[in-house]
């Protein structure tokens, strides 16, 4: 969303910002109310993104997978 990466979960809706390497963190803004969060972006053996983890609101760690479609 004009040049920046932006992430959107359980109705909130927030810029990502770099961290670290492939770490990207959300900024809670004050008194929204929303959770601040860490992702971190994983690589398949061709070295493209293909998923990311996070532990949204204190959770064991998620990974969220890109859906590919067969036949490609």
């Amino acid at each position: 969303n004009n040049g920046s990466l932006v992430f959107s979960y359980r109705g909130s809706k927030t810029a990502l910002l770099h961290f670290h390497y492939d770490q990207f963190i959300t900024r809670e803004e004050r008194n929204s109310g929303h959770a601040e969060f860490g992702l971190h972006f994983l690589t398949n053996t061709k070295g493209d993104i293909d998923r990311f983890s996070m532990r949204p609101y204190g959770d064991p760690v998620v990974e969220f997978v890109k859906e590919v479609e067969r036949g490609k």
